[in-house]
């Protein structure tokens, strides 16, 4: 080890060898850094974006459906989703936060908690079924 550290301290080579090593490594970790908040940054906005599309195309499909109670159709629905988009899940919960209709039929009659174990998340909903508007938008991880 001190052979190491005497080569270092005697031969210019080295020295530049070690500031050269140390600056690429600095420069790489920085690029690296800003790459990840980009991404991560381009990640939300897609699953908000996903998520706003999947909500309308929710609403679009089970809307006649619920304004006449054919509540078989809303279920359909619902397994429909589940077919096609096996990542998704979608509740549809009563103002008791009792869920009514999901995409995974073991969910029906829970607790929204049971499902969701985020607390701004479930202080967010209870804001919704109190006042009828959504809060601002915010990311629920």
């Amino acid at each position: 080890m001190f052979n190491l550290l005497n080569a270092i301290k005697t031969r210019l080579s080295l020295k530049i060898l070690l500031a050269l090593t140390i600056g690429v490594a600095i420069v790489m970790g920085v690029i690296i850094y800003l790459s990840l908040s980009s991404q991560q940054e381009l990640i939300r906005e897609r699953m908000t974006t996903f998520g706003s599309e999947l909500s309308s195309l929710t609403y679009a499909g089970i809307k006649h459906p619920m304004s006449v109670g054919d509540s078989p159709s809303v279920e359909k629905q619902f397994l429909g989703v589940k077919e096609v988009l096996e990542g998704a899940e979608i509740v549809i919960c009563d103002f008791n936060q009792r869920i009514v209709f999901a995409t995974h039929e073991e969910r029906i009659n829970s607790e929204v908690s049971n499902v969701v174990h985020n607390e701004e998340a479930m202080a967010a909903l209870q804001n919704l079924l109190k006042t009828g508007k959504a809060s601002q938008k915010q990311y629920f991880e």
